[in-house]
């Protein structure tokens, strides 16, 4: 028994020989409170959208990880952020019972709906209250005219966007019904576009039932034989779907006949992430109740790395549709990580050099006069070079490394070489590069990289070397 039990633990952790590392770029910082339950990229990938618990939506540029917007309006915790086909406009549902669509060039609000409510009895409660029920999912129509969205009472709701002749917004309707019968409520528990453009699909119970867009017709429904499905998603490619079920496992379907193309054991039962696939279809994306993701090579069942960093639980992963390497992570820390492959990220370039993380490349311009650490203005442009490196990739961060030759006291020639990084770090500090992003530490004499027993290579060691941290 013991035999058996050793080689399933080892037959279970076979797959997770990790090939690759990701590398956090960017942390996008919302507030702790609640952290963030969901997010979503823009279709061009320039923009990143987060749901915070606390209700508030938050939009940071990509690219530099700045906060573009924080849009307050939801009295409960957010469900889902989702963008239009263009991106021009981004949708949010709510634990409110609500749904708010807001228009990206300015962050204005342009509609709130509300979905459909229903009498319940609570001794608590006025006889006949009337409740508002919880948004599980939004998304839009692709011609951008409608919004559907969908949720605890089992409808699914649709509002013309736009404002009526009273310059108001149009109120959401109900498109369809996956309930049994008319009194018994099922939970819609996530919904999005289908390949072909003309359906929505739904996660409700066991079953993900398929429904015209323009006359709210249920065409087909997907049996899940095990247990109830938590969401669905976009699969790796324009002809499948993947869900997510409380058993822990993604399964990827055929669409529109329904097949069960491949199943994926992505985290223990009763366990949590929507899914997502890198943009060439190659890697899936999954988050699970820890504090880290996994990016698998679905196909071969594998996981290839693992992306930690978190201080809370992953709740969320999406990838980049514009940038099959890139993948963001959201947490209930309040925070949401953008990861980038390191072979990518150390593909920068200073001179002939390429920098790779952990280790320092020789500015070969600047060179100090003996107990000297004063810049002169000949060093200028090698460092105006970094400058314009940090400026292009905002997500950087370096260490300077400050050296002198062997002559003299140790321990002067340490603190000599520590002025002379922070003199290279207060050069770059006054051209805009924020004091945070740059570490210094001074090695003396310790590190010679030429021959200490000539001028030539004693001046050569009297050098500066930058060291780039991701």
């Amino acid at each position: 028994m013991d035999f058996i039990r050793m080689l399933f633990v080892l037959l279970y952790f076979l797959p997770y020989a990790y090939s690759q590392k990701y590398i956090s770029t960017r942390t996008l910082v919302a507030e702790k409170s609640g952290g963030i339950q969901n997010l979503r990229f823009s279709p061009d990938g320039k923009w990143i959208a987060g749901a915070g618990r606390n209700g508030d939506v938050y939009v940071w540029e990509v690219e530099s990880g700045n906060l573009k917007y924080r849009l307050k309006g939801h009295v409960d915790g957010l469900t889902e952020v989702t963008f239009s086909k263009s991106g021009r406009l981004l949708g949010s549902s709510s634990a409110d019972g609500s749904v708010r669509v807001w228009n990206m060039k300015d962050g204005s609000l342009e509609g709130v709906y509300l979905n459909e409510p229903f009498m319940v009895f609570d001794p608590k409660k006025p006889k006949d209250t009337i409740t508002l029920i919880s948004v599980s999912f939004v998304v839009f129509s692709p011609d951008e005219q409608y919004v559907l969205f969908g949720g605890d009472n089992g409808y699914v709701m649709k509002a013309q966007l736009g404002k009526n002749e009273n310059g108001k917004p149009q109120k959401a309707k109900r498109l369809a019904s996956t309930n049994p019968k008319e009194g018994w409520y099922t939970t819609i528990t996530g919904g999005c576009i289908t390949p072909d453009e003309k359906h929505l699909i739904v996660s409700v119970g066991n079953y993900l039932p398929t429904i015209n867009i323009e006359t709210g017709q249920i065409t087909s429904a997907f049996l899940y034989p095990h247990q109830a499905l938590n969401d669905v998603a976009e699969g790796p490619d324009k002809n499948s779907v993947a869900s997510w079920s409380y058993d822990g496992k993604v399964t990827i379907w055929s669409y529109p006949k329904g097949d069960i193309i491949k199943q994926i054991q992505a985290s223990k039962p009763e366990n949590y992430s929507g899914a997502a696939f890198s943009s060439d279809g190659k890697y899936l994306i999954t988050g699970v109740w820890d504090n880290h993701a996994r990016v698998w090579d679905w196909k071969k069942d594998s996981v290839v790395a693992i992306l930690e960093g978190h201080t809370a639980i992953v709740r969320i992963c999406r990838a980049n549709p514009k940038n099959p390497q890139m993948f963001a992570t959201a947490s209930y820390d309040g925070t949401i990580r953008i990861w980038e492959p390191e072979t990518v990220i150390s593909q920068i370039k200073f001179q002939s050099e390429v920098a790779t993380p952990g280790k320092a490349f020789e500015l070969k311009k600047i060179q100090f006069q003996q107990s000297s650490y004063e810049l002169l203005a000949d060093y200028y442009d090698e460092l105006d070079e970094i400058v314009k490196i940090l400026q292009k990739n905002p997500y950087l961060k370096i260490r300077i490394h400050g050296h002198t030759d062997n002559v003299g006291n140790p321990m002067l020639n340490k603190t000599l070489s520590e002025r002379r990084a922070i003199t290279v770090k207060n050069y770059l500090t006054e051209r805009g590069i924020d004091k945070d992003r740059i570490e210094t530490i001074g090695y003396g004499g310790e590190r010679p990289r030429y021959d200490n027993s000539t001028e030539s290579g004693r001046s050569k060691n009297r050098r500066i070397e930058i060291e780039f941290l991701y």
